[in-house]
């Protein structure tokens, strides 16, 4: 689970393709300490598993499975491309943004870039983005500001502009979606499904 909050900028150094995927190798200037074999972190919002971390490149590699490539941008990720980094959330972390499970719903398009960031969102997943509400674009916490009818708009603030990636996106770049779990939860409770008697 993470906090939306970006800790580190890491830069995607080398994509590896594999029988099952591809394999990403990242540098990151974060403390070694959150790279130990089987951590969880989460690149551009997607929870993913460190599996090696060689301390004098400062690089750690992820795999990245076939459904991880469907929901994701990974599959037209670039070397050099620059990728939000944060650890996962801890008892003694702030929780500065919103609870974030890592788990891409959609990719969506850039309509007009930051500092009003602008995202289409399709018709069937706009219930779930109220105005002032919570989404991750890309793995960062951000409040809806506008709801349009099939897109949201995100004011960008300077110091979100300097310590993520949001401020490279370019109109028609694809972004990582992350719906408010809080919705889903809410959405389930209040469905068939969720509406048995007691």
């Amino acid at each position: 689970m993470f906090t939306g909050i970006v800790e580190n900028l890491g830069i995607l150094k080398k994509i590896e393709p594999t029988a099952t995927g591809l394999v990403f190798s990242i540098f990151s200037e974060l403390p070694a300490e959150h790279f130990t074999k089987g951590n969880s972190i989460a690149v551009n919002g997607v929870c993913l598993t460190v599996e090696t971390y060689e301390p004098p490149t400062k690089l750690f590699t992820v795999s990245l499975v076939p459904e991880t490539l469907e929901r994701t941008m990974f599959k037209s990720a670039k070397l050099e491309q620059k990728l939000n980094l944060e650890t996962s959330l801890t008892l003694q972390k702030p929780l500065a943004g919103h609870l974030v499970l890592g788990h891409s719903d959609f990719t969506a398009a850039v309509l007009k870039a930051a500092p009003e960031l602008e995202i289409a969102i399709p018709a069937e997943f706009m219930k779930y983005f109220p105005e002032k509400g919570s989404v991750t674009v890309h793995g960062v916490s951000l409040t809806i500001a506008k709801r349009h009818d099939f897109s949201i708009e995100m004011a960008i603030i300077p110091e979100t502009l300097r310590s993520t990636n949001l401020g490279e996106l370019q109109v028609g770049d694809s972004v990582n979606i992350e719906i408010d779990v809080l919705a889903r939860y809410l959405e389930t409770l209040s469905g068939p499904a969720g509406s048995a008697k007691q």
